[in-house]
């Protein structure tokens, strides 16, 4: 009977509950109020943190491809960066500096944990984001933690660069020297039409002069063959002066086009050195960058007044209701060291 009274003793209800916080509501009070001051005091003297957000893009170096074709290839891909960035010796000491943490105990990993170097899905860029406690101190270490990374993606980039740079003179090589074997080709040109010309006027002259002293040759045997001669080189000539006039336009259509062997080659070095010089200048070869502008907003971002000042409130609540219950706890402690002393008594 006893044991079955202690059980009923020991459950609770809701009367029991009524009971237990009538007796504590000026504790609980209490303790939320003074949660609630608490929160109101740590919300206003927080320092406030301002966010910048930026997206920073890989370095890229153009690639000659199997075809000749000059194409964009990053340095190295997003993924890749972001995990570096994720290091905290990727950066160096000025960035560090830059971003207030040099009085802080291991300021690289603090500096790695505000950062947060993510890649999102299908993207080819780096996200970061940095609070300070100006807007214009978050951009600048962000701008600093840019700079970082142009550093270290330079040194894979050098090699790379210095390979193209050397097609190119040799490239710019070959293209200067087709260009003087077509200038030369050109000037020969020209003095082949003058000695054609020069040829044909005076097969002109030739033809001209025997035309007319043919009408007095006679053909007799003593003289038929010198004649005969004579006939057969007018026609020679006349045979040279159609030749010669057809040399002659031909060359005049090749001087005027100022065409040669050597025009194709020059043409096909000329857009190779062209598509070298457009692969080394962005945006097919540039150092890493933002794909936009940073973002720093003017609204603080820490603290949020509101939730800290609710954080403390509920965080003294709690320690009253805690306290209670261990008020509670002894009371009833208390109650069952005594009993025995009762009954006995």
């Amino acid at each position: 009977m006893t044991e079955k009274t202690e059980v009923q003793q020991d459950d609770i209800s809701l009367i029991d509950i009524y009971a237990f916080f009538r007796e504590g509501w000026k504790l609980l009070v209490v303790f939320s109020v003074l949660g609630l001051s608490v929160g109101m005091i740590t919300a206003f003297t927080w320092p406030e943190k301002f966010q910048a957000r930026a997206l920073i893009e890989p370095a890229s170096v153009a690639k000659r491809e199997r075809n000749d074709t000059i194409t964009k290839a990053s340095v190295e891909t997003a993924a890749i960066l972001a995990e570096k960035m994720k290091v905290p010796t990727y950066y160096e000491t000025t960035t560090i500096q830059a971003c207030d943490l040099e009085s802080l105990v291991n300021p690289g990993e603090q500096l790695v944990n505000q950062l947060n170097p993510t890649v999102g899905r299908n993207s080819s860029y780096v996200s970061v984001t940095y609070k300070a406690e100006t807007p214009a101190r978050a951009e600048a270490c962000i701008k600093q933690v840019l700079q970082d990374v142009v550093n270290n993606q330079a040194n894979l980039a050098k090699p790379l660069i210095n390979n193209l740079e050397v097609e190119l003179a040799n490239a710019e090589q070959e293209l200067q020297s087709n260009i003087v074997e077509r200038d030369q080709q050109r000037l020969n040109n020209r003095d082949k039409l003058k000695v054609a010309k020069a040829k044909l006027t005076a097969a002109e002259n030739f033809v001209d002069k025997f035309s007319k002293e043919s009408l007095s040759f006679k053909f007799d045997d003593q003289q038929f063959s010198a004649t005969a001669l004579l006939l057969t080189t007018l026609i020679d000539k006349q045979n040279e002066v159609k030749d010669l006039g057809i040399q002659i336009n031909a060359l005049e259509l090749v001087v005027a086009a100022n065409m040669t062997d050597k025009d194709q080659a020059v043409r096909k070095m000329a857009n190779t050195v062209s598509e070298l010089k457009n692969g080394l200048s962005p945006p097919n070869t540039k150092p890493a960058t933002f794909a936009a502008p940073i973002y720093a907003s003017d609204t603080k971002v820490e603290p949020k007044r509101a939730v800290v000042t609710l954080i403390g409130l509920l965080t003294g609540g709690f320690a009253g209701l805690l306290c209670l219950v261990c008020m509670r706890l002894r009371n009833n402690v208390l109650k069952k060291i005594n009993r025995p002393h009762q009954s006995s008594l």
